[in-house]
């Protein structure tokens, strides 16, 4: 059996948004139009399409509800997991007399 290698290895929380993961498999990759990824771990994560290119790499579109945890990304025989998980927020650099707080 192989593994399936997941990147992103953390996708973002509670996003509407469509975010993508690229599958490789640590084998011979996959076949267009003969594969079927289904997901598992995380409540509220949906697959919205899923492709395997001429190359036999795939990229998954999914959407994450409300939920934290480990993902689980299977095409039947092989699998891999990725985080679901919050992005910490960036962090304002402060430049004294360039960017004073208002007040």
């Amino acid at each position: 059996m192989a593994t399936i290698i997941i990147r992103p290895s953390k996708i973002q929380v509670g996003r509407s948004a469509n975010q993508t993961l690229t599958l490789t498999l640590t084998a011979a990759g996959w076949v267009q139009g003969t594969t079927t990824f289904t997901i598992s771990g995380v409540s509220g994560v949906t697959l919205i399409t899923s492709i395997v290119d001429a190359t036999g790499l795939a990229k998954l579109v999914v959407t994450t509800g409300g939920t934290a945890g480990t993902l689980t990304v299977s095409d039947g025989t092989n699998s891999g997991t990725t985080s679901v998980a919050p992005v910490a927020p960036t962090r304002r650099r402060w430049f004294p007399g360039l960017n004073r707080p208002k007040g």
